[in-house]
């Protein structure tokens, strides 16, 4: 029976002492994964958007920065009327911008930066090798929560709805990234932190169905609003003259 007693006693001293299995030994397995590099590479360059107002609050949305001249994509019911809004940056500063172009038919604003600084902006990813199950990364603004990650799946590709203007929106991205008031305009990201999407819809009463608009809507709007040297479907930065 000692035998046994002392058996048992070596065998907790072994366990005891094996590295990392006490909890103490720190990164035992890696915390910097696909989606917080994604997140950190694409942080500056998306926005949040002070848009028109209801009564006295100002309505508050999200934008990308899709070329370093300070061209941001939002959606036109973040921006409303207005002629211009107020965009804030991630590092705090707030920078007046004009709107360019408001697509309705596509619910996609675009608007010009009033400053000469060199911007970070984000390439527009393909969309024709979009899979249903991929990874998907949301980042917004809800609530006026700024920089707020949520990540998904693409749950359906091509979707359709018709939005409170009675147009019809095609192409749509459907996932299941958590989206609320506020996410509107913000970036869609693949996992290696491309932007596949523009965050436009959620499904009301419904959790887990959100809509985004697809890279190749956003390239169209921009080709079609924007003089540029090369206007080009599949380029991704259109700046203006």
């Amino acid at each position: 029976m000692r035998g046994w007693l002392r058996l048992g006693i070596a065998l907790i001293a072994a366990v005891a002492i094996v590295p990392g299995g006490s909890g103490s030994e720190k990164d035992v397995f890696p915390r910097k994964s696909p989606v917080v590099i994604a997140v950190q590479k694409t942080r500056d360059s998306i926005v949040s958007v002070q848009g028109a107002r209801t009564g006295l609050v100002p309505r508050i949305g999200s934008g990308v920065i899709v070329h370093e001249r300070g061209i941001v994509v939002t959606n036109c019911h973040v921006v409303g009327a207005a002629k211009s809004v107020r965009v804030r940056l991630a590092d705090g500063s707030q920078i007046a911008a004009s709107v360019l172009a408001a697509e309705k038919a596509w619910d996609l604003a675009i608007l010009k930066l009033d400053t000469d600084k060199k911007l970070k902006a984000l390439s527009l990813g393909a969309i024709d090798d979009l899979m249903v199950g991929e990874t998907v990364i949301a980042i917004g603004h809800p609530f006026g929560y700024t920089n707020t990650v949520s990540r998904g799946v693409i749950s359906a590709l091509n979707r359709e709805i018709t939005i409170p203007t009675g147009d019809v929106l095609t192409g749509l991205i459907q996932t299941d990234a958590s989206i609320n008031p506020g996410n509107s305009g913000g970036a869609l990201l693949n996992i290696n932190g491309e932007l596949i999407g523009i965050n436009v819809a959620l499904r009301d009463g419904a959790r887990g169905i959100a809509f985004a608009l697809n890279a190749g809507t956003v390239k169209m709007v921009l080709a079609k609003h924007l003089p540029a040297k090369d206007t080009q479907a599949d380029k991704s930065s259109y700046p203006p003259k």
